[in-house]
């Protein structure tokens, strides 16, 4: 799986691809959790489209501002820090 803004984050420590969390929904689509911020630890995430992430290409974004731009709703079930 590619993230494929990744280069952009370089403040982010990325999980590897086994540890990805479902974490809850976005538009009614997978919001997974695929990193945190190497300082404070903020969540990074990437929507998936498909029941198999691992075969899309994904794009990496704060969760905080995903929830602060977006028009549609952040449904959160779980956000366990790893």
């Amino acid at each position: 799986m590619a993230i494929k803004n990744q280069s952009l984050f370089n403040h982010v420590d990325f999980l590897a691809t086994e540890q990805f969390q479902l974490i809850g929904e976005y538009a009614q689509q997978k919001l997974l959790l695929i990193g945190k911020t190497k300082g404070y630890g903020e969540p990074i995430v990437a929507i998936s489209t498909t029941d198999d992430p691992t075969s899309e290409e994904l794009v990496a974004c704060d969760l905080y501002e995903l929830m602060k731009c977006s028009d549609h709703a952040v449904n959160i079930s779980q956000l366990a820090m790893v």
